[in-house]
């Protein structure tokens, strides 16, 4: 028999209830299994045969072992949706969980403020005692999910790229908002002093990085934005240029733009000089370009946004 707690995932939205029994996995987590089931909003009876099954599948369930790029959560074959950014916004979610001594808790919980951190934080909460039916359980998921609708309505979903605040060296804050892809990972500054903050593009979980947006100090350039300097600085760092060219601009903060590209890299940025001793740099590294035409299509946009969204 599987250990307890068992727990049910459930979603509602796109005019349809989706409930899903949940795999134990032998790292001690909760994976969502492929076995979804997908019902209308007021087919009570057939919400009350789904809890049913999902529970007795949980029961006879061994511990899961799947890896990363095995995982096939029912959500991604239950839905009009292509990412699971715009799934998150447009689905809610509520949980069952059954103790060992027969009791069920039944909530529905918040999105999170991103949708990599899904959702916490209960919205409302039955607690079922033992002994309770397959139909009491349907009624308090009804019930938590009402309450979720409500507090929806009267609150709307948090913002999924809420703006972030740095304090540069000169004490100055910078506010930013995070590219607004879900592929993007908060890398830190990258264990550079250099960088303020950055993010890695991951095109799946246990990818390495194709490219990366970063907020920094550009201090190979040494404070001289004059084209000749920038291209021989990139150049001695990412190689010959195959193609660079650097102009004065105007995108939010930033004064000037520069670009380079060969084989191993293409780099974009723009620049503001703060101070007399300061550069400000906002930065897009995508590796080898020349096999990623499509992803570069992509990144560009959402840099410019990046970039303009800056703000001091």
């Amino acid at each position: 028999m599987n250990e307890f707690p068992w727990m049910i995932t459930i979603y509602k939205g796109e005019n349809r209830f989706l409930v899903n029994p949940n795999d134990k996995h032998i790292g001690h987590y909760y994976l969502e299994s492929s076995l979804g089931i997908s019902l209308k909003l007021d087919d009570f009876d057939k919400l009350v045969e789904s809890i049913k099954s999902s529970m007795e599948y949980i029961e006879k369930s061994p511990l899961s072992t799947v890896t990363p790029k095995e995982r096939d959560p029912a959500w991604r074959h239950n839905t009009q949706y292509k990412s699971w950014n715009s799934f998150w916004k447009n689905n809610i979610y509520g949980v069952i969980d059954k103790y060992a001594d027969g009791s069920y808790k039944v909530c529905s919980k918040k999105r999170a403020p991103t949708p990599s951190q899904a959702y916490h934080g209960c919205i409302k909460i039955i607690d079922l005692p033992a002994g309770s039916t397959y139909e009491e359980v349907a009624a308090a998921v009804l019930d938590v999910f009402a309450a979720a609708d409500e507090y929806y309505a009267t609150h709307g979903a948090p913002d999924p790229y809420p703006r972030k605040e740095l304090e540069l060296l000169d004490n100055t804050v910078l506010s930013f908002r995070p590219p607004c892809d879900r592929h993007f990972e908060d890398a830190g500054d990258f264990g550079v002093g250099e960088i303020y903050q950055g993010y890695s593009y991951l095109p799946r979980e246990d990818a390495e990085p194709s490219a990366e947006f970063f907020l920094g100090i550009a201090p190979e350039i040494d404070c001289n934005l004059e084209p000749e300097n920038v291209k021989e600085c990139w150049e001695r760092t990412y190689g010959v240029a195959e193609d660079f060219k650097m102009q004065e601009v105007s995108k939010g903060i930033y004064t000037h733009y520069a670009e380079m590209k060969n084989k191993s890299v293409y780099k974009v940025s723009y620049f503001l000089q703060h101070g007399d001793d300061l550069i400000l740099e906002c930065g897009m590294m995508l590796h080898m370009p020349n096999r990623r035409k499509k992803l570069e299509e992509k990144l560009i946009p959402l840099f410019e946004e990046f970039a303009a969204n800056c703000k001091c």
